[in-house]
């Protein structure tokens, strides 16, 4: 008489593994589960079998496939001749493509959308197949081919980006018909503004056409450039908390920085209708034993505590190094009065967000707080945006004085003709306010 068959002793991983597998979902690896954990307690196989429901066979073929596979046996293999070729094989994976991607409609079927069911049934009319597979063969093909298998519900939508909200819409429109009770309204709202500048379009002359040829030829349609609050609010915010900052402390000064500059060599970029050909600027060359200087620049800085300006004019355009040379002799003269910060606001030009500018200024401070001195807090203001600084208008009236002035003489091509004229045209500016200094 043979002796009872019983389960070898189970390491920790099979135990986990054959544990876990009492929770599957699967009748077979639930059932091999069971068998395998009651031999372990040393059960035999005909008490196994009338516990679990089962043959005592079921319960060999268990022991045995444990014994040779371990803990994989818990997983149902594939029944069958292992070396059977699907019927719909690579070889005809492009004509089922080809039947996928058209409608059913057009093989005389009485739906849009393909089912498992319905491929099969095509399939075998259309003689890919020698007989009508089953819904399983039909699904493992699809799977080859790499196509998911889904309802159309899930997976088809509206390329319109705002459909699923149309949707939402038209099924209050069906409920609010439905229902006598229920009232469907359409809200909206419209307001004015004396300060907010739209998002628009209008009709814009381009620069340097007559008046008489732009109706016919200068007109165009463009959209206006108009900074949005978007873009503004977050700098206007930072400007306005510096002003309150300097309101609060009386050693803080607020100034509102800019800068203008004349050439006698700069060409403008301008457009203008030519008869006789294009119109070609002539370059402008300094003559031989000129010494004069090209361009002069005008650094003024509106102070918010007593209104006044303090101008240096320099040789040359508004460069970085100028810009540094001049905010150093703004901190030495505030630190003569006593002050501990300068606010300085100002706009986005080259030589004040330059790197070499922020260098400086950051050492400018790092200094300062070691052996006391004037700190430098800037603010940048928003692109376009020149209503924010309140030294504009001043600076329009000082170049506009020198504009009607003409081009100076040789002789008074100095800065002290300038300071001149931006003194008589700049409005609020006493005369102890102009600071001069010449690099």
């Amino acid at each position: 008489m043979k002796p009872p068959l019983f389960v070898r002793e189970l390491t920790d991983p099979e135990r986990q593994a054959i544990s876990a597998g009492l929770r599957s979902r699967e009748a077979f690896t639930l059932r091999r589960a069971q068998i395998l954990l009651a031999s372990a307690e040393g059960r035999r196989p005909a008490r196994i079998a009338a516990h679990v429901g089962c043959a005592i066979g079921t319960v060999h073929n268990t022991l045995h496939a444990f014994e040779k596979e371990g803990a994989g046996c818990l997983k149902e293999k594939k029944r069958g001749p292992k070396d059977a070729q699907p019927v719909l094989d690579e070889a005809k994976a492009d004509p089922l493509k080809g039947i996928l991607h058209q409608s059913p409609r057009r093989f005389g079927k009485a739906r849009s959308t393909w089912t498992l069911d319905l491929l099969a049934d095509v399939a075998f009319e259309q003689e890919l197949t020698p007989r009508r597979l089953s819904h399983e063969a039909v699904r493992q093909a699809v799977k080859r081919l790499g196509s998911g298998w889904k309802r159309a519900k899930k997976w088809i939508t509206s390329p319109d980006p705002a459909h699923a909200r149309k949707k939402r819409r038209d099924r209050l429109i069906r409920l609010a018909a439905a229902h006598r009770e229920w009232v469907l309204g359409y809200q909206d709202e419209c307001w004015w503004s004396r300060l907010a500048l739209p998002a628009m379009h209008a009709w814009s002359e381009r620069p340097g056409v007559s008046r008489e040829r732009t109706v016919a030829h200068a007109i165009y349609f463009k959209p206006v450039s108009i900074v949005t609050s978007e873009v503004c609010r977050p700098r206007k915010k930072a400007r306005d908390r510096l002003i309150r900052l300097a309101a609060a402390h009386r050693e803080w000064v607020l100034g509102y920085q800019d800068e203008c500059w004349w050439s006698r060599l700069a060409l403008p970029a301008m457009h203008a209708w030519s008869d006789d050909g294009p119109l070609r600027l002539v370059e402008r060359e300094v003559p031989k034993g000129d010494t004069d200087p090209k361009a002069r620049s005008c650094y003024g800085r509106l102070r918010a505590d007593t209104g006044r300006m303090m101008l240096r004019f320099v040789t040359g355009r508004p460069v970085s190094q100028v810009t540094e040379d001049y905010l150093a002799w703004v901190c030495k003269r505030l630190g003569e009065e006593g002050k501990k910060a300068l606010l300085l606001v100002w706009d986005n030009a080259a030589w004040h967000v330059s790197k070499r500018v922020r260098v400086w200024i950051k050492s400018h401070n790092k200094k300062a707080r070691a052996e006391g001195g004037v700190r430098i807090v800037a603010c940048f203001l928003p692109v376009k945006s020149p209503w924010l600084n309140p030294i504009e208008p001043k600076w329009a009236h000082g170049k506009e004085g020198v504009r009607r002035a003409g081009t100076p003489t040789r002789g008074q091509r100095g800065p002290n003709s300038c300071v001149r004229l931006l003194r008589l045209r700049t409005p609020g500016t006493p005369r102890t306010t102009i600071r001069l200094k010449l690099h």
